[in-house]
């Protein structure tokens, strides 16, 4: 896994071996991701 953030952007990138199962894939990121705490803040 690889990230980059800056103000007002992020980005991830996730590598996963020949084989794997992209949609049991998919379901662990976003229980993974749901888990996770997300700080955010919005200017106006």
């Amino acid at each position: 896994m690889t990230s980059i953030s800056s103000e007002g952007h992020a980005s991830v990138m996730l590598e996963f071996d020949a084989g794997f199962d992209p949609q049991r894939a998919l379901q662990n990121v976003r229980e993974k991701s749901r888990l996770s705490p997300l700080k955010t803040s919005r200017r106006s």
